[in-house]
């Protein structure tokens, strides 16, 4: 669904745009996310236990949570071998700044050389910004936080979503459109099968990350039969859920 709308975005409904964006935010992660923790689990096979690589990333509540939760091992990388030695924070905060712009810039041209790697990237370095000068007020009024946990977490899903157009389209000029057929409403086709496919995927994806948020430990506690039970249902539905044709994993790419 995701290549067919935006492989063609003229030929679609400013609605259909919305769903194939999000649902290529829903597939990115689930692709990425999905073979990490099959490398962690074949490692683990042979006794090698690897980190972390993705946290719950789409419940974050800000831009530097995310990305605190979003491909771990990379995030990781470019804080102790680029962002440090550049000064970190420890220098002014224009500097500090200036700093975040262009790691995040770099991380976006490591995906690939084209504009659209080269946007994204520099779009998350004045979100983090942003993040960073609103974090102040916020962790000093822990009641303020609190109200506004929600807000945040809304404003950081929009903007990682809509960062994600210009990472699905390197050609920057075909990001532009899309983001502009959205904003002016344009017509064309649009199917409701589309948008339950999306919403069944953002119900699962949610549900997934907070069983495992939440419910890891409870679950880590019983006993094995229990945990032969649930780990054997969720197979048999992955297996009846997969696709009839081979789909070769987007970050093979990279």
């Amino acid at each position: 669904m995701v290549n067919r709308i935006l492989d063609s975005p003229d030929k679609f409904d400013w609605k259909s745009l919305v769903i194939a964006s999000v649902g290529f935010g829903l597939q990115i992660y689930g692709d990425f996310a999905g073979y990490s923790a099959i490398a962690r689990g074949v490692s683990r096979l042979f006794g090698i236990e690897m980190m972390v690589n993705f946290r719950q990333p789409y419940l974050t509540t800000s831009v530097t949570d995310f990305w605190r939760s979003w491909h771990i091992s990379l995030s990781t990388w470019f804080r102790d071998y680029l962002y440090i030695p550049l000064g970190g924070n420890k220098k002014s905060k224009l500097r500090t700044n200036v700093n975040l712009i262009f790691v995040m810039t770099i991380a976006g041209l490591w995906h690939g050389a084209a504009f659209g790697f080269i946007f994204w990237g520099l779009m998350h370095g004045i979100f983090l910004v942003i993040d960073k000068f609103l974090t102040g007020p916020r962790s000093r009024n822990r009641r303020f936080e609190l109200l506004v946990l929600p807000f945040g977490w809304f404003i950081t899903q929009v903007a990682v979503f809509f960062a994600w157009i210009f990472f699905r389209n390197p050609d920057v000029s075909n990001s532009f459109q899309i983001f502009s057929s959205m904003i002016n409403r344009s017509t064309g086709a649009f199917e409701i099968s589309d948008a339950f496919l999306v919403l069944c995927a953002l119900a699962a994806s949610f549900s997934l990350d907070l069983s495992e948020k939440f419910f890891t430990p409870l679950f880590q506690s019983r006993n094995e039969m229990f945990k032969g039970l649930v780990i054997g249902a969720l197979l048999v539905i992955s297996l009846l859920l997969k696709s009839s044709s081979v789909v070769p994993f987007i970050y093979f790419r990279f």
